[in-house]
């Protein structure tokens, strides 16, 4: 019998967590009372996953209620993303229950209709995942970059420009080398009179680089957000990192390796995008892919040429260009 592990788990859950339950019953009751008075229907869409899929997936849920007033949209995703959620869409009730997507979803589709939010890398053909999702939900998917929900708060800092950069930890195939982040920053402050701030998601020595102003360590999202709001530079790998600055306008250089840069930002003078010319770069939105996290066969050829002179000359000049 298939259906009586998955039976079991939300069994589980009721039993474990039955104010949860009351929260998912009162909000679809809400939602359907809602519908019938627009006119519309209910819809769940559903997004597991890492940050910047949920952020962007929370995106698209916020145009797709823009573009369909008379329905009401429902973001089901996992507790931890909450965060990410109300960054791109603060007004959409989310449901977050402490239950896998998959039972969940299998749960509330026997009380309205529940879209599966999917992205898969390698079946894009250069399309901003964005751009999927709106697919999905049956939009129009023109659009520009969404900005970001948060408080700006004055930042005080010294009267000097500052630097943000990130430079993992993330994926293996994803991070540049250490020697290149090292030869990059003392530049920023010799060259363009920067102060640098490296920003880690958590403690991590082995990925401290000597030369750094200071360091931002484990900030809430919204306060990342706030913080690259005021930057006069974002220097990044393809990461959350990349989705936050680019939502809030921030002078930006991305660089990119097994991922394109089509797929994950859209590009401006002022948010500009990096990646060597090598034959393979862009792997992961290939079939047949050559790896995922790690594997590659080339020795991540893609990551191995950014040169410390490239990343300076982009930095350069995005810098050029009028203020925000």
């Amino acid at each position: 019998m298939p259906w009586l592990s998955p039976a079991l788990k939300v069994l589980a859950w009721l039993c474990r967590r039955p104010w949860e339950a009351l929260s998912v019953v009162r909000t679809l009751r809400r939602a359907k009372r809602s519908a019938h008075q627009r006119g519309g229907r209910v819809r769940v869409l559903a997004r597991a996953g890492g940050l910047g899929d949920v952020l962007w997936a929370a995106a698209a849920a916020d145009l797709a209620a823009k573009h369909s007033p008379q329905d009401v949209l429902l973001f089901l995703t996992q507790p931890a993303m909450l965060e990410a959620v109300r960054l791109a869409s603060p007004d959409i009730a989310v449901i977050a229950p402490h239950l896998p997507n998959p039972h969940m979803q299998s749960l509330l589709r026997r009380f309205c209709e529940v879209v599966e939010m999917e992205y898969e890398p390698h079946d894009t053909a250069g399309t901003h995942m964005v751009h999927t999702y709106l697919r999905q939900l049956g939009c129009p998917q023109e659009m520009q970059h969404p900005a970001w929900h948060f408080e700006r708060v004055p930042l005080f800092r010294a009267a000097q420009p500052f630097a943000c950069i990130y430079t993992g930890p993330s994926w293996p195939v994803r991070e540049a080398p250490m020697a290149v982040w090292s030869a990059v920053i003392p530049r920023l402050k010799s060259e363009l009179g920067l102060c640098v701030l490296h920003v880690l998601p958590h403690p991590s020595p082995a990925q401290t680089i000597p030369g750094c102003d200071e360091l931002v360590i484990g900030a809430p999202l919204a306060s990342l957000c706030n913080l690259f709001d005021q930057s006069a530079l974002v220097l990044t790998i393809d990461s959350i990192m990349l989705h936050l600055a680019a939502g809030t306008r921030a002078p930006l250089v991305a660089i990119f390796g097994p991922t394109l840069a089509s797929c994950r930002m859209f590009e401006t003078p002022r948010q500009r995008a990096l990646s060597a010319q090598v034959d393979c770069a862009g792997c992961h939105h290939r079939t047949p892919r050559l790896h995922w996290e790690t594997g590659c066969p080339y020795d991540i050829a893609c990551m191995q040429q950014i040169s410390a002179d490239a990343i300076m000359a982009a930095a350069s000049q995005v810098l050029a260009l009028p203020p925000r």
